[in-house]
């Protein structure tokens, strides 16, 4: 009997070993359970304090390299050894990536040379230190990844289901495929139902916007799709969450354009903000070139 082969998707999972970095890890193989896909596991580092030392520092600088780096490969190994024992599945290959250096500058590098269709981290979840989240890892490789989504996935989220997926937008801008593909291939992937709501002060679309939605429509046909429009006052975020919690969704999709409609209308920076306070995994789309 003739062996079937499968096309591997590639995955990229950011882990610094915690349990958000594990979270977002079984997510990501619940998420993609019965497809073929490759997960590239991977470790940075790179000691904070670093500049601080100095030029005549350099042994030093090097030996703290070397410990950095035996503890990534050893936890990459642990890691591999957990999977193997635990999550053993024939659509799923795992590889081990340990990698000196800042995060954004190792995910380029991974990008340019596995071309994964989907980064998968994790987030720290609410808190009241706005500070800690806005420098934090997950923000850095949203603002710079720009040609790959990515899936932050908050700390407590225990995924289940793919049932109901939501897409907030306002038709202002005309959609390219790279943008849609993502949130059509997951959709397709779960049979999930896909809301796009429009989030409106009242105002009608224009002729623009219109056939923006068409467009849209079009390219999303075949899926279970609702469109529905969302009033907001004061503060779209809190819409967004709002209509995430009464419509029972598990994923939140954002494309993140250079100047998004939403920081427009409210000036508050969305993208950053949803990624903090969500309480499901929220999908960033970057805006095709």
């Amino acid at each position: 009997m003739s062996k079937i082969y499968f096309v591997m998707r590639t995955i990229l999972l950011l882990t610094d070993f915690s349990e958000n970095a594990w979270n977002a890890l079984f997510t990501a193989l619940k998420l993609y359970e019965k497809t073929p896909t490759r997960f590239l596991i991977m470790n940075c580092y790179e000691p904070t304090f670093a500049p601080v030392l100095g030029h005549k520092s350099k042994e030093r600088l090097a030996v703290i390299y070397d410990s950095l780096s035996l503890n990534s490969k050893k936890q990459l190994t642990e890691t591999m050894n957990y999977l193997d024992k635990h999550h053993k599945n024939e659509f799923h290959e795992f590889s081990d990536l340990s990698l000196e250096g800042e995060i954004v500058d190792s995910v380029k590098e991974v990008q340019k040379e596995y071309n994964p269709e989907l980064i998968v981290m994790g987030t720290k979840g609410a808190t009241k230190a706005r500070d800690v989240f806005l420098g934090s890892n997950t923000v850095k490789v949203i603002k710079k990844m720009h040609k790959c989504p990515v899936l932050a996935v908050p700390a407590d989220h225990d995924f289940k289901a793919l049932k109901r997926i939501i897409f907030p937008t306002d038709f202002s801008r005309k959609y390219h495929e790279a943008e849609i593909k993502p949130l059509r291939s997951l959709a397709k992937l779960w049979n999930s139902k896909l809301i796009v709501f429009q989030v409106t002060d009242g105002i009608k679309l224009g002729a623009d916007q219109i056939e923006n939605k068409a467009f849209l429509e079009s390219h999303l046909n075949g899926l279970s799709l609702k469109f529905q429009t969302v009033s907001w006052h004061s503060n779209i975020r809190r819409a967004i969450l709002t209509e995430v919690e009464s419509a029972k969704g598990d994923m939140v999709v954002l494309i993140n354009y250079s100047h998004t409609f939403l920081e427009r209308l409210t000036r508050e920076p969305v993208v950053k903000r949803m990624a903090f306070q969500t309480n499901v995994p929220l999908l960033i789309i970057p805006e095709a070139d």
